[in-house]
């Protein structure tokens, strides 16, 4: 998770994730927009897909924040060794599928947007959950849960500060800081990047108001993948279970639709069957939208 350890880099890291959490916290729940086949895995089953970055409809998602580091280091201030280093490192990763895995929320519930753009048509659900019930309960050392940044003087000023404290980290080691030491800073560095990486959005985005699960995970972690088809490849997937935390789930709305009193009794039913609580709210949506 961003910052556990007590170095110049986690310090600086932990102290973006505070200060964005504060700032764009606020309200008890987040939203995830999804159609009635993924709702009954999700409710039935009490997991949720965390989807490889890759594979995101916006494809320019984590490497943008790559292009910022770029940029940073054009201002030259990295001595040799480690400005090369962190190049190679940027080259790297963007020759590969990034091992970093989003589950999306919003903070808004009945959006057109989100319906439009995850509801399918005139069948979606939008499930809403307690931040800090499903915050407690995936806590670990590689899951992470906050809200994402679509300012971009933020996102360059982040990249700015980071390539700071790496020099300062640089500097802090000089004397130790043969091969096996830079590539160990790198290492961290571009760990805790991974992080700020999945939640940098483009500003066109922002309606939205998005939090993302962001889950990193190491190459003996991979027997956890699932896979799935899609229309033009084969996508991974993570499972992220909240099984025997039912809490978690605060209220669920029916999308736009010519049939929402019909969905209504059926999934309060359904939330009993599965041993919701009670005060599991089901609500339609108002947005009087459909295709004609």
């Amino acid at each position: 998770m961003v910052g556990r350890g007590t170095g110049l880099l986690d310090r600086f890291c932990k102290g973006w994730y505070d200060r964005l959490v504060a700032e764009q916290g606020g309200g008890p729940a987040i939203y995830h927009y999804t159609g009635p086949n993924a709702l009954l895995g999700i409710l039935g089953d009490k997991v949720l897909r965390a989807t490889n970055i890759a594979f995101l409809n916006d494809g320019a998602e984590y490497y943008h924040a790559l292009g910022l580091i770029e940029e940073a280091l054009a201002g030259g201030r990295l001595p040799q060794p480690l400005a090369d280093g962190v190049r190679a490192r940027l080259r790297e990763a963007e020759e590969n599928v990034p091992p970093v895995y989003v589950c999306s929320f919003s903070r808004k519930p009945d959006l057109l947007s989100q319906w439009r753009g995850y509801g399918e048509v005139e069948s979606g659900f939008c499930i809403g959950f307690g931040i800090e019930d499903l915050g407690r309960r995936l806590e670990a050392p590689s899951l992470l849960l906050a809200p994402c940044v679509y300012e971009e003087e933020s996102q360059r000023r982040f990249a700015a500060e980071l390539v700071e404290v790496l020099a300062e980290s640089y500097a802090e080691r000089a004397g130790a800081c043969g091969t096996g030491a830079l590539e160990t800073l790198l290492d961290d560095a571009f760990g805790q990047l991974a992080w700020f990486a999945a939640l940098f959005k483009h500003p066109g985005f922002t309606e939205e108001q998005e939090w993302r699960i962001v889950r990193r995970i190491a190459p003996g972690e991979a027997a956890e993948l699932r896979f799935f088809p899609r229309n033009t490849c084969i996508a991974s997937y993570l499972p992220l279970s909240f099984d025997g935390a039912p809490e978690v789930v605060r209220e669920i709305w029916v999308g736009p639709s010519r049939h929402q009193h019909l969905s209504v009794p059926a999934l309060r039913a359904l939330l009993r069957q599965q041993g919701y609580a009670a005060e599991v709210e089901v609500h339609r949506s108002a947005v009087p939208f459909r295709l004609v």
